[in-house]
């Protein structure tokens, strides 16, 4: 560190002395006659790129006579390049014997219009003149004539240089991994350097699929252009590249190519290992962790072994939610924890996770119409928990563990559905799966599709323009067994369904998903890509500006994706008086079968007792009514 501070100091010293040396005038005189240059130096190079703006250099001195006033002295001033003449101007000194003459540097610039209070040296330093210095070396000449016909000459070497562009073809050298299947696209590659010390320049470029790129940087015209590439850490589809080290190449003067560069570059992937604790005791037979990216879905799974560590490998460096998957069986046992792991802060990363055993009661049920229309969506609500959980979207079923066996209410809501309230005694042996059946509300749209409808709640913004359906968010599913074409529109991606079952959703925090049950669907994103197919069993994710990925609709995967997204919607109840008073009755307490049972009771005591009652009751007004009319006269 101390030899570089050293020969910092040595080479600022230098340059000092030399600008000390340049910046002294140059005198000349003969017969009483003087003249001296102030600028430009001996050997001052003057810089223009390609993208610089317009601008002048002051040719500056003096003169001195014995004989004549200074004003009587003609100046000529001229620029030659190989002995020959290019331009030349005359100009006379002021009273005090100070010339100027201003040069344009780079003639064919553009010229900046400035503000009148902005101005400053605008009117002087960048405007076009009829006095045009040519690029590369050239002499100053500048000659003092009195009127007797007595001249004297100083000189100066000067240098213009116009910079141009340089194409740099580079190329990707991959170490650390199998490079076969690393992809090689969109990886940024970036040059550096300082022009005339001072003017730093940076350009990039991004690769192709073959690890290459061709790099445009700007080059000087009468020097050596030294430049420092390399790959800085990028990351491009979960795979960090980095360079291993940078590269120098000097590009000679007037350069506009030179040879491949070659560039080392180290990649990487992520790699996330952990344990779950209590896996021995609790003699579940298989285990694994699934390993979530919850943008579009994708996940990756590993086993546990015996003693409960698992490990995920060359896994894309991303965000992940890391869950253990339970069959059914094992999920009604224990609750498995959970972890957000961002391997973008850390490509290692360590998680433990636990097994929480459950103790109590499982509630199980299915949500559909009253048509057996099955519902894509819905929440279930324990009121004494004041916790809700989505259905399963495929087959829209659910499974509540860990209740208490005594009576709860669970309150169902789905979009364009009036809500539900049912009481369940879980104290009882629930061997059968509730059945929980919504009823439509009039506000809900139906749009005819073949043989079947695309259910739109009013809780969803749509539009239909030329027959397509404009879907901005919310909810839409349908169903169909005919072939009939149907068109969603969402932003710019185009949405095509013939037939089968689908869904589609847009809610914050959790973004749009199509979830294809029967049929298929292809997704365009309207950029000049090739369209997408979505089979049945899967569903995608419809990000801006990304790839459309479709993955397996699986029960653990958008559970994981529930976990962000709004919980239940607020319930609307169904107005009818009978459904109001078993919506009322069930959220104290009353279930479906005692509200039943209570009625069948009622009217057996109506039977039994009141319509007694009323009978005597009637045989007694009779009888008074026979008695009055036989006292009448």
């Amino acid at each position: 560190m101390t030899m570089i501070i050293v020969r910092i100091v040595r080479i600022a010293l230098i340059i000092f002395i030399l600008l000390a040396i340049n910046t002294r005038p140059v005198l000349a005189q003969d017969s009483g006659l003087v003249i001296g240059l102030i600028s430009p130096n001996e050997g001052e190079t003057f810089y223009a790129g390609p993208t610089s703006m317009l601008y002048n250099i002051p040719i500056q001195g003096w003169i001195k006579s014995t004989a004549y006033a200074p004003e009587e002295i003609t100046v000529e001033l001229s620029i030659k390049q190989n002995n020959n003449i290019i331009t030349r101007t005359a100009i006379t000194p002021n009273v005090d014997g100070v010339f100027t003459q201003y040069a344009t540097v780079n003639a064919d610039s553009y010229i900046e219009e400035f503000m009148a209070e902005k101005r400053g040296c605008a009117i002087a330093c960048h405007y076009n003149t009829s006095f045009q210095l040519p690029s590369g070396p050239m002499v100053l000449e500048v000659i003092a004539v009195d009127p007797a016909g007595k001249q004297i000459m100083v000189e100066r070497n000067i240098i213009v240089d116009r910079s141009g562009y340089a194409s740099i073809p580079v190329k990707l050298e991959l170490t650390g991994m199998d490079s076969n299947h690393i992809p090689l696209e969109d990886i940024r590659v970036s040059g550096s350097t300082r022009l005339y010390l001072w003017r730093t320049r940076h350009a990039t470029a991004t690769t192709n699929s073959q690890g290459q790129a061709e790099v445009r940087v700007e080059a000087l015209a009468e020097a050596p252009t030294r430049y420092i590439f390399q790959v800085e850490p990028t990351l491009v589809n979960g795979v960090l590249y980095s360079g291993i080290d940078p590269v120098e190449i000097i590009l000679p003067a007037g350069a506009t190519s030179t040879a491949q560069v070659s560039l080392p570059v180290k990649v990487q992937t992520g790699r996330i290992n952990g344990r779950i604790r209590g896996v021995s005791e609790s003699r579940i037979p298989a285990i694994q962790v699934l390993a979530i990216h919850l943008i579009d879905g994708v996940f990756f799974s590993a086993q546990v072994n015996s003693q409960g560590y698992f490990l995920f490998n060359d896994i894309p460096i991303s965000e992940y939610l890391i869950i253990p998957y339970l069959d059914p069986q094992s999920a009604k046992r224990f609750t498995p924890e959970t972890a957000m792991i961002d391997l973008t802060e850390s490509i290692n990363a360590s998680v433990e996770l636990a097994l929480t055993p459950l103790n109590g009661y499982t509630l199980e049920g299915i949500v559909h119409d009253e048509n057996g229309q099955l519902l894509p969506f819905a929440w279930i609500t324990n009121k004494e928990l004041s916790y809700s959980q989505s259905i399963w979207v495929d087959s829209s079923n659910f499974a509540w563990h860990g209740l208490l066996p005594k009576t709860m209410t669970f309150i169902v809501n789905a979009p364009g559905y009036y809500s539900q309230a049912h009481a369940v005694d879980l104290s009882s042996d629930l061997t059968q799966p509730i059945d929980f059946i919504l009823i439509r509300r009039p506000d809900t749209r139906s749009i005819p599709w073949g043989n079947g409808e695309i259910v739109v709640p009013p809780e969803s913004v749509i539009e239909m323009a030329e027959g397509h359906i404009l879907f901005e968010h919310g909810w839409l599913w349908g169903y169909n067994r005919n072939t009939s074409i149907v068109t969603i529109q969402h932003k710019s991606i185009e949405i095509v369904i013939s037939q089968g079952r689908f869904a589609l959703e847009d809610i914050p925090n959790k973004g749009t998903w199509l979830y294809i049950f029967d049929g298929d669907a292809i997704i365009r994103t309207g950029k000049n890509e090739p369209s997408v197919r979505v089979n049945p069993g899967q569903m995608v994710s419809l990000f801006q500006d990304t790839k459309p990925t479709p993955v397996p609709i699986d029960k653990t995967v958008t559970g994981a994706l529930n976990l962000r997204s709004d919980k239940s919607l607020p319930p609307i109840w169904e107005p009818t008086l009978i459904s109001q008073i078993r919506d009322r009755l069930a959220q104290i307490g009353v279930g479906t079968v005692q509200f039943i049972t209570f009625i069948t009771y009622g009217l057996i005591l109506v039977s039994i007792v009141v319509f007694p009652l009323a009978g005597i009751y009637f045989r007694l007004k009779q009888h008074n009514k026979k008695e009055n009319h036989e006292k009448k006269p």
